[in-house]
């Protein structure tokens, strides 16, 4: 079966700021086939037009690829909105549109599933890298935001993998910038809640998933991601049962609006690696 990847970005209302951060980048990722743009939105007619009037006219002046969106809400009489940017609530609508996302993929008879974030920007080159790996869950080293906007998301480090020394092998790192094999996501759905490594721990979907493929032996998983300023790419391979450090690693603050993997510059930190996650001003 020849290579073929699709690619998911989710955006909301709370996140409507960031809908010309990632998308313009994305379709300019090489080898990329399809980009399906996932949008919870409370509002209907001229209201939804008038915020996401930007996104509309970027697709309506032209793509290189096929981009297709899934727009959607959730009315309920029970379930309370998130009240703030970390609030727990948020990770409902979160969950159900990377489950979406996986749908559209294995109904697009995809290879791959690529994750990019609203507010990461990524490298053209990333995707063929990432591809390189050949492993079930690979990804980008991508920094923090609001409250953790001081560590980037690599969990659990171990260390360097052999002979490739821009790669360290971790428990976990986010699904802001992860590409997922169709093998593991044909049988695993996104969930957040209790691990099943650990009885009594509350995960987000980021942990979760990647707990839920180690344990049921679905794919060699654990997220690999840098472990100094001059690394960056992250790699699923086995997880390590080892709990991450103590304390995350202390980075410069960043940008809450956007988390570039673009190269460094005077005003940005991180890795000059293609897949390395780091802010710009």
């Amino acid at each position: 079966m020849s290579t073929k990847v699709v690619a998911a970005t989710l955006l909301c209302d709370r996140k409507a700021r960031s809908q010309l951060v990632a998308i313009p980048r994305i379709l300019e990722i090489a080898g990329l086939d399809r980009l399906c743009i996932n949008i919870e939105s409370s509002h209907r007619g001229e209201a939804f037009e008038e915020v996401y009037r930007p996104l509309r006219d970027r697709l309506a002046a032209g793509t290189p690829l096929p981009v297709d969106m899934d727009v959607w809400s959730w009315e309920s009489t029970w379930r309370q909105r998130p009240a703030y940017e970390q609030d727990q609530r948020r990770l409902d609508g979160i969950v159900m549109a990377r489950n979406m996302a996986r749908t559209y993929m294995l109904r697009m008879g995809a290879t791959h599933l690529l994750f990019v974030d609203a507010d990461v920007i990524v490298r053209p080159d990333g995707l063929q890298k990432l591809l390189a790996l050949d492993r079930p869950l690979c990804g980008g080293l991508v920094p923090g935001r609001g409250a953790h906007s001081h560590v980037h998301y690599e969990f659990g480090v171990r260390g360097p993998v052999p002979q490739r020394p821009d790669v360290v092998e971790c428990t976990h790192g986010t699904c802001g910038y992860m590409l997922v094999r169709r093998d593991v996501l044909s049988t695993l759905a996104f969930r957040f809640g209790t691990s099943r490594e650990t009885p009594g721990k509350a995960l987000s979907e980021d942990p979760a998933f990647c707990s839920d493929a180690s344990s049921t032996a679905l794919a060699a998983t654990g997220f690999i991601g840098g472990s100094k300023p001059s690394t960056g790419m992250i790699l699923n391979i086995r997880s390590s049962r080892t709990p991450p450090p103590s304390t995350a690693k202390s980075r410069s603050s960043h940008n809450q609006a956007q988390r570039s993997c673009a190269a460094p510059t005077s005003r940005s930190i991180g890795s000059s690696n293609a897949l390395s996650g780091q802010s710009g001003e």
